[in-house]
């Protein structure tokens, strides 16, 4: 009997080379192109999405808003990575509670900064002090984290990735 391979399907909004060279890399992520107009134009958009993957602003507009709102109650998990300090606006609306400033900052992430366990087996072997991780330059820092859990930080303990469950799904 062969197989069947299960794939997670993650809906894209905006685009990135970086993300595109990331699902070309992972054969079990099966990207879906998406765009705020076809949020707006069909409620079914984002039905059988395991994961949203938001490049910049998150959608603003009423039907989107909702569509993206609702699946994350029924399960569906988040990522957003905001360009620029304008691209949090749509985070904030969509995300109840999502509050902070970006800051100027000069620091690496953190090798300790590694320990979630999503990480667990992504490297080939144990991450050393020799290892130059990315210097990050600015970042969003969030007010009132106590109920979001750190997944990446940067060197000073500063969290630079989060995560919260809401309802059935994270953000």
């Amino acid at each position: 009997h062969p197989v069947k391979t299960w794939k997670t399907q993650v809906g894209v909004l905006g685009g990135d080379r970086a993300i595109d060279a990331l699902f070309a890399a992972q054969p079990l992520l099966q990207k879906q192109g998406l765009s705020v107009s076809s949020m707006q134009q069909n409620p079914q958009t984002l039905k059988g999405v395991d994961a949203m993957v938001v490049l910049g602003a998150m959608p603003t507009e009423a039907t989107a808003k909702s569509l993206v709102q609702s699946e994350l109650e029924k399960g569906m998990t988040l990522l957003q990575f905001p360009m620029n300090a304008a691209s949090t606006i749509g985070a904030i609306n969509v995300l109840p509670n999502f509050r902070g400033t970006w800051k100027p900052i000069e620091q690496r992430i953190a090798i300790t900064g590694l320990n979630h366990p999503v990480f667990q087996g992504a490297f080939a072997e144990t991450l050393t002090d020799k290892v130059q991780l990315p210097v990050i330059r600015k970042v969003f820092q969030c007010d009132g984290l106590d109920d979001w859990e750190t997944v990446i930080q940067l060197e000073s303990g500063l969290p630079l990735l989060v995560t919260r469950r809401i309802e059935n799904g994270s953000q």
